[in-house]
């Protein structure tokens, strides 16, 4: 029997920054097709028509105040801010280790302030609104998003390249 591979051990990167030992969790983009009901004449049941990929975001709890991670709140620019989380994956039937990359760029779109409770432990939240994304395990390139280019890759297949193409982007 295979074992999985599980994150063992991680560390959190923002605009070039290591937040080693100071990242608690990392809630990774989830990736949802915007799907809307058509049913024309003659059809018997409605179809899900594919519009595209639903917004990406991506959240980070830190441990304790983070307060210069709050710099770019209110960024005007879509990637002001560029993340990155480097992962390492290992199974408890294998000795072999797996690294796992995820490189986003953004913005804040909420910040949650700690809470203050005497003797208590803190936690920082960020919330960014995601214009790129890319993930990389095992050396391979997963996925590539790129939303203001139009890209939309996975495994190495771009399926907005026809689209481009037909629209002359």
């Amino acid at each position: 029997m295979k074992l999985p591979s599980k994150i063992k051990h991680f560390n959190f990167f923002l605009d070039g920054d290591n937040y080693v030992g100071r990242a608690l969790e990392i809630e990774p983009p989830k990736f949802t097709r915007k799907m809307e009901e058509y049913r024309g004449g003659g059809m018997n049941a409605p179809l899900k028509m594919d519009m595209g990929l639903e917004g990406l975001e991506m959240s980070v709890t830190m441990g304790g105040l983070e307060a210069e991670m709050m710099r770019h709140m209110g960024a005007c620019r879509h990637d002001a801010i560029k993340s990155r989380f480097a992962g390492s994956l290992a199974a408890d039937d294998s000795c072999d280790t797996y690294p796992l990359e995820i490189e986003t760029t953004g913005r804040y779109e909420e910040i949650e302030l700690p809470n203050a409770k005497s003797g208590e432990d803190t936690e920082h939240k960020f919330k960014l609104a995601l214009s790129y994304v890319r993930i990389i395990y095992n050396g391979t390139e997963v996925c590539e998003i790129d939303i203001p280019n139009m890209v939309e890759k996975w495994y190495g297949k771009d399926r907005l390249e026809e689209h481009k193409r037909n629209i002359g982007a």
